[in-house]
């Protein structure tokens, strides 16, 4: 993300501190994931999905409420 400049894209848009946070939020269960040892695409949408039923509020960043 740092050598792309991608955060400062989303940054720069409509609610780019609301888009930043959530990105920042799936790049923190990205590396959960991965530390749990699980792989593939296909898992992870279901860990996701698995952590969105279980709690909607911890899913959704600060920066939306």
């Amino acid at each position: 993300m740092v050598e792309t400049e991608f955060m400062n894209y989303i940054a720069a848009m409509p609610y780019g501190d609301v888009r930043k946070a959530n990105l920042l939020l799936l790049i923190e269960k990205a590396k959960s994931y991965e530390e749990s040892g699980y792989t593939g695409l296909y898992n992870f949408i279901r860990y996701i999905s698995e952590l969105k039923r279980a709690s909607y509020g911890f899913w959704r960043s600060e920066s939306y409420k």
